[in-house]
């Protein structure tokens, strides 16, 4: 289907955080156009988990109940140290309706959102590569690699950790600490191996996150709706993970690092693998005005295209959701203001969030990185003390699951 020439607001990138954004600006009443390189969106699960705050917030879009009939309730996560438990993490206390981590995977979070959109009377509109963007006088025009163009008021860059529109904005997009590209590429790297898995287990947790430490590394089983589960490992420095993880690789880390008896967990497949190599950044600005001070518009980049960090505590999604989502109303007042302070305020309290979680999972990352040798059982056993303090845990708990954010 071919592309508008004109529009208010052109959305690029239609995962998460581009849907929940075209979803919300919809609803405020903003004609939106959603674009998307891929032909199709990606079945793969990827991201799974959604945190308490960001169900809250999607309320506004009217996709929360799907959703949480969709997945798997966790009302807590386990660590297990040499096959023993040694630490937990308690959501049921935490003051909200949902008290628990929903475990759904990304692909059945796109497959909601898209639906919603589309009772909107909303479509994503595929094969639509940007190639280049250009600062009109009161309004950017986006040209495609079809040969299309499309005029906007505002584009948002919701394309992911490699952003088009981020680049052709020409914002830096660099570790928070790093004050230079050199820096940032001296900053640290975690290496992770994913996949998602069909097993037999006796003694896996199917209701549950859960954490095994070990003289190896860390595993992290996460259950599914579908009944399969995801595993995510760190892989050490000295080593190179595989592109797409085997059976026997991942076999052979479920059984070295959980202590389990042979046979007691089987992994039959490999639904879907992947290796992740993270260094944490956050882009210098998330919003430049139009060159016109009298019209509001300009570029916005929101979700992984402003910010990316390790996977520790399944932050990622849930943050580029909430930006999708606080974002209709912002642009709703921003539309008729006679300045950008309502969207520089936007900004400065997403950015101040997204600090706040990077370094958290910083935190969390090195904590597993030393989770290896001698070292295993001493990260294991600061998890124990930790969380055997109420209020302490309750903390944790709160900034896990987003709701220390709460307006």
């Amino acid at each position: 289907m071919s592309l508008p020439s004109d529009t208010d607001i052109l959305v690029v990138g239609a995962g998460p955080t581009g849907l929940a954004a075209a979803i919300s600006l919809k609803l405020h009443g903003f004609r939106t156009v959603i674009v998307d390189a891929l032909a199709q969106g990606q079945n793969t699960s990827r991201a799974a988990v959604i945190h308490a705050y960001t169900l809250e917030v999607l309320e506004a879009l009217g996709c929360t109940e799907r959703l949480v009939n969709s997945g798997i309730k966790s009302t807590g996560g386990k660590i297990y140290e040499s096959g023993k438990l040694t630490a937990f993490l308690e959501f049921e206390r935490l003051p909200t309706e949902y008290p628990y981590a929903l475990l759904i995977s990304q692909a059945d979070t796109e497959r909601i959102l898209l639906e919603r959109l589309i009772e909107l009377g909303g479509e994503v509109l595929r094969s639509k590569r940007a190639v280049g963007m250009k600062q009109l006088d009161d309004q950017i025009e986006v040209s495609f690699e079809s040969g299309e163009i499309v005029k906007s008021r505002y584009v948002i860059g919701a394309d992911g950790l490699h952003s088009v529109i981020r680049s052709l904005a020409g914002i830096s997009f660099l570790h928070p600490s790093a004050k230079s590209e050199e820096d940032h590429a001296n900053a640290s790297i975690l290496q992770l191996t994913l996949g998602d898995v069909t097993y037999k287990s006796s003694v896996m947790p199917n209701d549950g996150l859960a954490g095994f430490v070990s003289s190896d590394g860390l595993l992290v089983w996460i259950p599914l709706p579908s009944g399969d589960a995801r595993i995510v490992a760190t892989v050490p420095d000295n080593e190179t993970p595989p592109k797409v993880p085997s059976v026997e690789y991942l076999q052979k880390m479920v059984d070295a690092r959980t202590y389990r008896r042979p046979n007691e967990t089987i992994i039959e497949s490999v639904i879907w693998g992947s290796r992740f190599r993270v260094r944490s950044a956050i882009a210098g600005k998330a919003f430049i005005p139009l060159p016109n001070s009298k019209i509001r518009g300009g570029t916005i980049i929101i979700g992984d295209a402003a910010h990316v960090h390790s996977p520790a505590g399944g932050q990622g999604m849930n943050m580029g959701l909430c930006d999708g989502v606080l974002l209709g109303p912002v642009l709703k007042k921003h539309w008729s203001a006679t300045d950008d302070q309502v969207i520089h305020q936007y900004e400065q309290e997403r950015r101040k969030v997204w600090l706040e979680v990077i370094n958290m999972a910083e935190g969390m990352t090195r904590l597993a990185s030393t989770a290896q040798g001698w070292r295993a059982s001493l990260a294991a056993w600061i998890l124990w003390g930790i969380t055997k303090v109420p209020w302490v845990r309750q903390q944790m708990a709160m900034r896990v699951s987003g709701l220390v954010y709460r307006e």
